[in-house]
């Protein structure tokens, strides 16, 4: 067998009887790689007809691989080659593909003085587009824009101007419901304060703008959820006379007209930082708010009335505070896929959280008894398909910022927190994470790489997280950044600064393929054949059945195809699994 420089032959020394969980060790010698039982007895050598110095970088008595990164099994047979080093971290310790991100794709380019450039949480179409609005300022003058990719080829279409019209765009969100359709809300200032609507529909495109409401009364907090009929509901905050409550303004996905807007906070409560957390999928959606020294509440949208139920009371909330309160602030939360919501929240430094499971609010938990950087706009907060959730911060420690993990693990409930990275800043940072490929996870938060001061990534395989950086292209500060996954790839969108100058607003792919495991369970194991059969005959249904797995794990022989020449490399890991 030859592969790049090395050629390789094996050679067998009779059949030996292995103690049972004691597999031979490996030395690499002048004469090739010897496997070698306790006692001395060579078991088999494969001859290297190259470097001597092939040392062995990873061995479980089931699979090695060599520095040169050629890939054997436990009866020293060569079965294929990775990068150099290049081994799992997730359950399999198969040998793999070294995840990594796309060189950064530019949205907007950088920023000259006078201008500026923001952006929401990207989100995805069932066509597997990513999406991100954007708000572009120039001399004082507002656009509304979006831009799509390519599917996950790691291009971009053009920014695209969807509203000018305005005297401002401010507090643009965005949602897409189960048909694609996506309704963008955003408050203008002119003659009083205006709430207006864009909408796109697939058929259609981008209708013209509508003006939903106006009043003389300052709001500022907008946001936006939608059910599995399509219905979209619009949150947004009135202060008069220094209290502030929540109203609420529905869209009627049958006839497409809006209702008057109206307040669904409780009289005599004086409301701030109104959060949407909702799933079209599960046809769940909450709004979730602070009543300062009362605690949380909530309501439920109703998709029968097209209104939100009564106001719930979180349990154990009632020490709920804030840091800071501001047109962007809201709780960071999740909803999955059986409709239970968790949220996040403090007291208001030290983080607690509030899970509704069934319909019923349960308990909070207090997650860690140190304090963290403000909850409302640092801390960011993801869930599985199975159910887990991560919410992620920072906080301060001796000149260090750190980054503290919470997960949620749908089996075994809360796990001890997490504080895996630490790097010598003293600087307030979004910390963003999100689930990819099951149980996989990627986190973000500004930090130090290479002695720079830049964006870095971390990776979690399902139990633990990578003791290494995950290095994202660039050298460049982030202190804007949201990552969202879908079909087993995270997308990160950040707005990078380098020296203090705005480098415009990037995207990039992580790539993170995993061979033969089709199911996205950690495992390469028979659950796999079906599903690796499926991505080989039909991939577009194998993307619908398995839409947080990765086609790409079916690249069995990493040639960066699919097809028939990956069965029996499929069938080696399936051996040596």
């Amino acid at each position: 067998m030859k592969s790049n420089a090395h050629l390789v032959t094996v050679v067998m020394f009779g059949c030996c009887s292995l103690v049972l969980g004691q597999p031979p060790s490996l030395m690499a010698g002048p004469q090739g790689l010897d496997a070698r039982q306790a006692d001395g007895t060579l078991v088999w050598r494969i001859d290297l007809a190259g470097p001597a110095d092939d040392s062995v970088v990873y061995w479980d008595g089931q699979v090695g691989v060599l520095k040169s990164g050629l890939v054997f099994d436990s009866a020293g047979c060569v079965v294929g080659r990775v990068a150099p080093k290049a081994f799992a971290e997730a359950g399999t310790d198969r040998p793999l593909v070294l995840p990594a991100w796309d060189s950064p794709w530019p949205l907007t380019p950088p920023i000259p003085s006078g201008t500026s450039d923001s952006f929401n949480v990207p989100f995805y179409d069932s066509q597997s587009d990513a999406w991100v609005v954007n708000t572009h300022i120039v001399s004082s003058v507002y656009s509304l824009r979006v831009c799509r990719s390519n599917g996950h080829d790691g291009t971009w279409g053009p920014m695209v101007v969807i509203s000018d019209t305005t005297r401002y765009v401010a507090g643009p969100e965005p949602t897409i419901d189960k048909f694609d359709n996506i309704t963008i809300l955003f408050r203008d200032i002119s003659g009083g304060y205006h709430l207006y609507a864009k909408r796109y529909e697939p058929a259609t495109g981008w209708a013209p703008l509508e003006h939903l409401y106006v009043t003389s009364n300052f709001f500022q907090a907008i946001e936006i959820g939608c059910d599995a009929a399509g219905n979209v509901a619009g949150i947004f905050d009135v202060s008069v006379g220094g209290i502030t409550t929540i109203w609420t303004i529905i869209r009627n996905a049958a006839t497409g007209g809006w209702s008057t807007p109206v307040q669904i906070s409780p009289p005599g409560y004086n409301v701030l930082l109104p959060t949407v957390l909702c799933s079209p999928d599960a046809d769940t959606m909450y709004v979730v708010y602070l009543a300062p020294g009362t605690g949380l509440l909530a309501h439920r949208f109703d998709s029968a009335t097209l209104s939100w139920g009564p106001a719930e009371f979180l349990p154990g909330s009632q020490i709920a505070s804030y840091s800071g309160a501001g047109p962007v602030s809201r709780y960071p939360g999740t909803v999955d896929r059986a409709g239970n919501v968790t949220v996040f929240w403090g007291t208001p430094y030290v983080p607690y959280v509030s899970r509704n499971v069934g319909g019923i609010w349960q308990p909070a938990v207090q997650l860690a008894s140190y304090q963290i950087v403000d909850i409302e706009n640092f801390t960011g907060a993801a869930c599985s398909r199975r159910g887990d959730v991560f919410g992620v911060a920072s906080r301060f420690d001796s000149g260090r910022t750190v980054y503290c993990a919470f997960l949620y693990d749908a089996e075994g409930g809360w796990q001890p927190a997490q504080t895996p990275y630490s790097f010598p800043l003293n600087i307030a940072t979004r910390t963003r994470v999100s689930f990819y490929q099951g149980r996989r996870a990627v986190g973000t938060m500004l930090g130090v790489q290479s002695g720079v001061r830049q964006i870095v990534s971390f990776l979690y395989n399902g139990t633990a997280w990578s003791p290494d950086l995950l290095d994202v292209p660039g050298a460049e500060d982030a202190f804007y950044a949201e990552i969202v996954s879908d079909r087993g790839e995270a997308l990160l969108v950040y707005e990078g600064q380098i020296a203090g100058s705005r480098q415009g607003i990037k995207a990039t792919f992580l790539r993170a393929p995993f061979p033969g495991d089709m199911n996205c369970d950690g495992l390469v194991n028979a659950f796999d054949i079906d599903p690796f059969v499926l991505a080989l005959t039909d991939p577009a249904a194998y993307v619908s059945a398995y839409p947080d797995c990765y086609l790409r794990n079916a690249d069995a022989n990493e040639d960066d195809q699919v097809n028939a020449f990956d069965i029996d490399p499929f069938v080696e890991l399936l051996v040596g699994s």
